[in-house]
């Protein structure tokens, strides 16, 4: 019988029985004990996992603040979202030279018809092509991969009705569930080892404010706005697996955008198949 046991992201494991508890690990020869400075830095080696994971997040929002994008967004305000594996963290991911069929799947906007495509000192990019939107979104998958989409359009949607302090909160989580399923099929089909963390930035977002009705902008007047330039949601533990509309990924990103303008929760449960007690 051959079993076949995955790297583990959570380590250390500790073995209980029979009333003792000890902490194992393995080489060439053998299984062995550890002893307390090798279970330290077990501990310290996890830590530092979440500690690289938030330096690379806040290493790419300063490059986009400071315009060094692969391509230049139009718009003052800006959505980013990151998926980074945990295998990109800690080295052990390098893709090479992506896969043709990445070119068919990784599409940056739903408002573009027009896209462009190439190899850059990062890895591969996809961005839309500038029309009368402009340059609206661009998909970088990097050589570790780690995926960034920045979209330079749907926070800024409402000036183009009046209502430039104004985001459409349910165009805006229609758009995160199409990136995220298109983050998934990418992920899959590069085969990506590990767990994977999604985080969501909104850029440039201070006095804008979540219009709690729609995408058309009718109805009640938002009565919240962000107090703040940059909003930060938590990294969140994808399901690879999740199928649509993947409520149990984004849902904690969606309650913490939300939540920073002010409000509970999102308006829009039932867009995500959820009752009014969120189940």
């Amino acid at each position: 019988m051959l079993l076949r046991v995955g790297r583990s992201w959570i380590k250390p494991h500790m073995v209980t029985f029979k009333g003792g508890s000890r902490f194992y690990s393995r080489h060439s020869t053998g299984k062995y004990q550890l002893d307390v400075q090798e279970i330290g830095l077990a501990f310290a080696e996890q830590r530092s996992l979440g500690e690289q994971l938030r330096l690379w997040r806040a290493e790419r929002i300063a490059r986009i603040l400071s315009d060094e994008t692969p391509v230049r967004l139009d718009g003052p305000r800006k959505l980013i979202l990151h998926f980074v594996p945990a295998s990109a963290l800690v080295g052990t991911q390098q893709l090479g030279v992506l896969p043709s069929v990445v070119r068919n799947v990784l599409r940056p906007s739903s408002l573009s018809t027009s896209t462009d495509c190439r190899y850059n000192a990062d890895g591969f990019l996809v961005f839309s092509l500038k029309g009368e939107l402009g340059r609206a979104a661009y998909a970088q998958i990097f050589r570790n991969g780690c995926l960034e989409y920045a979209d330079g359009y749907i926070l800024n949607a409402g000036s183009n009705y009046g209502r430039p302090g104004d985001i459409p909160s349910k165009a805006f989580e229609k758009k995160l569930q199409e990136v995220f399923g298109n983050a998934i099929s990418i992920l899959k089909r590069l085969q990506i080892d590990g767990p994977v963390y999604l985080s969501c930035t909104l850029v440039g977002v201070k006095d804008a404010g979540l219009s709690r009705d729609g995408i058309a902008f009718f109805g009640d007047e938002v009565q919240h706005r962000f107090d703040r330039q940059i909003i930060q949601s938590p990294e969140v533990e994808i399901d690879l697996k999740e199928p649509p509309p993947y409520r149990m990924s984004l849902i904690p990103i969606v309650e913490a955008i939300w939540q920073a303008n002010g409000y509970e929760g999102t308006p829009w449960l039932a867009d995500w198949g959820l009752g009014a007690e969120g189940r």
